[in-house]
């Protein structure tokens, strides 16, 4: 099948390419979210709290959005930003390993097409003696 260029407001667009194929690695990505907890499983860590730095990837068709354009047909950042910080900033948990299951437990039940999710969520501080840049944990979960 044949490309069309179009100009629309000074941009090309390049239309009618059905050969094209459709990509299975789409991703929402949210990176280096930072917020206030009280995980762990050091009385210091409950009472004194931490910063918790999150990475998320959710797997997801795009492909809908970026011929509709519309945010209907795609996962806000904001409203998962909002989630993530919830559960983060949320009750407390002895470990990291339950709020990134937690987070990606949310993120199946609130957005259908998302099809797999990441989420990598380290502690800076952790109450650890030595030199690091963080310690925390990443999980990788897809939809059944």
């Amino acid at each position: 099948m044949m490309n069309v260029l179009s100009r629309v407001g000074g941009v090309r667009y390049l239309s009618g390419t059905a050969s094209v194929m459709k990509s299975a690695h789409d991703k929402i990505i949210l990176s280096q979210m930072a917020f206030f907890g009280r995980h762990g499983c050091n009385d210091a860590e409950v009472q004194l709290g931490q910063r918790f730095l999150v990475d998320l990837e959710i797997e997801a068709d795009l492909d809908p959005a970026g011929k509709s354009d519309s945010v209907d047909d795609t996962i806000s950042y904001d409203e998962v930003f909002n989630d993530v910080q919830e559960l983060v900033e949320g009750p407390h948990r002895k470990l990291v390993e339950t709020v990134a299951k937690d987070i990606t437990l949310t993120i199946f039940e609130k957005y259908p097409i998302a099809k797999g999710v990441r989420v990598r969520i380290m502690k800076p501080n952790a109450p650890v003696p030595g030199q690091f840049l963080g310690l925390g944990v990443e999980l990788y979960r897809t939809r059944h």
